[in-house]
Order: C-alpha cells, then structure tokens, then sequence
C-alpha cells in the first residue's frame, strides 16, 4: 500500500488510516501547528471517547477557532492514584500561513476560567448531542504542559529534517523505516517488520 494508506486481510484496495484521517494530514503534506495537552480528571478513555467530536467542539469554540483546525492525537488513561484518576489529552490546533497570536489563544487555556468554560461547553454539547454520560460526573481540567511553539507536522511517511537545505522541510522517512500517522521526530519512523520493507 501507498505510505499513509493500509488494508485489511484479502483486500483489493488501501484506505486512509485512521490516524491520517485524525490528523487531517495526507502524504507529502506539512502543517503547522500548535501541540499542548490537558487531563481531564473525574472520566476514563471510554468516557472521552464517547465525548471526542463535543470536546473537539468545546476545544475550538473556548479558543475562539474552526473546529476544523483542532486534532486530537493522543488519548492515554492517567491513574497513578484512583482519586486522580483522569484521562490526559494531547491535542493540536493548526495555524494558518501568517496568522499570529494562535500561541497566545492556546496557551490562555491555562486560565482556570477557561478551562472550566471547556468542561461547561463539552457537558452542554454532549448533552445536547444526547449523550448522558457526563452529566453527573465531576469533571475538572488541567494543563499537564505549557503548548509547544508552533511545530512543523509532516504527513504520514515523512519526518521534519531540520538540517534539510536550503530550509528544513519533511522528507520520507529512512529505507527500512516506516511511519503511519502524521507527525514529525525521526523517533516517530519506526522499523520496519521482519519480512517487510519500505
């Protein structure tokens, strides 16, 4: 299949990843984005899972931007001790070529205000949307990191190299490595399987 496409067993043709389809990121494309994460104490994935599409929109209407722009890209479960057990979510807001102050925007969601605003709008849209779920659990919000300056992405196949000349950009990832989500370390090519190659 194609870098960033995939099949299942006896299949006749590669679809888009999942991953690729969350990022919103082809081959061959970069982006650049905004990183930054929260946990969310008082739910569990399955929970956040339900939730995704309203916390997206929740996301995206408390920082003031389309919720086209806003990708989730990692859910983990957090819970070194039960009564801060929570789910921590690693998030990326997409800026557009020469718009400023995005960093700004994303890192205000430190603001206590704000991230109580956030839990207030993803209750009220899922209970909107009919989904019940959330409406007598106790959910709080914290930022687990300060959002990263703004990070170069690069589609599936490809990491950033910043030693590229005459101007860093993504390349493919190293013969014998593969990458299937968007992305951009060099960690994230990983090698390939035994009796496969790229």
């Amino acid at each position: 299949c194609p870098a960033g496409t995939t099949s299942v067993a006896g299949a006749t043709t590669c679809q888009i990843t999942q991953s690729q389809a969350e990022s919103g990121i082809a081959p061959g494309e970069e982006k650049v984005v905004i990183a930054a994460a929260l946990k969310l104490t008082g739910m569990n994935v399955a929970q956040f899972e339900s939730v995704k599409v309203q916390f997206i929109d929740g996301i995206a209407t408390t920082i003031d931007v389309p919720k086209e722009r806003v990708f989730i890209t990692k859910v983990t479960q957090s819970s070194r001790r039960r009564l801060a057990s929570g789910v921590e979510v690693k998030y990326e807001v997409q800026q557009n070529a020469g718009e400023t102050g995005l960093l700004d925007k994303v890192s205000a969601m430190a603001q206590p205000a704000k991230l109580n605003t956030l839990v207030t709008a993803v209750k009220a849209k899922a209970a909107q949307s009919g989904i019940s779920t959330l409406a007598n659990l106790a959910i709080s919000a914290a930022v687990t990191a300060p959002p990263s300056t703004t990070v170069t992405v690069c589609g599936p196949g490809k990491r950033f190299d910043t030693t590229a000349q005459p101007t860093p950009k993504c390349v493919n990832c190293a013969a014998g490595k593969f990458k299937e989500n968007a992305g951009s370390a060099e960690s994230e090519c990983n090698l390939c399987a035994v009796h496969t190659a790229s």
